[in-house]
């Protein structure tokens, strides 16, 4: 498949979503989910609420390097429908399918 260009026809980088396949290859954008409940998440019910989880999820994720999680905090019992892999195809990123079925990192601090 022919590398995807941005606006000014450059190559854009790839785009993963689990740890190995990002470190390996040494350059891309990694995506990845925030998994912030209970304890972990931020007090109040003011606006901000989703910018101080997400401040949460992101000190959790610098934490963890440089080895992010394996494993998911929570795994599924069956085939996931990747609704990050579906913005990736939508967004023309990428045209792999594979990303509609592909888990990606979670952090959960």
């Amino acid at each position: 498949m022919r590398a995807r260009l941005d606006i000014e026809g450059l190559p854009l980088p790839s785009v993963h979503l689990d740890w190995p396949g990002f470190a390996g290859s040494g350059r891309g954008l990694l995506l990845w989910e925030a998994f912030v409940t209970g304890e972990a998440k931020a007090r109040g019910a003011d606006k901000c609420g989703h910018v101080a989880d997400a401040l949460i999820a992101c000190k959790a994720f610098a934490a963890a390097l440089p080895h992010p999680p394996k494993g998911m905090p929570c795994e599924p019992s069956h085939e996931v429908r990747s609704l990050i892999g579906s913005a990736v195809l939508w967004s023309g990123w990428s045209g792999d399918l594979e990303l509609l079925r592909a888990r990606c990192l979670v952090i959960k601090p």
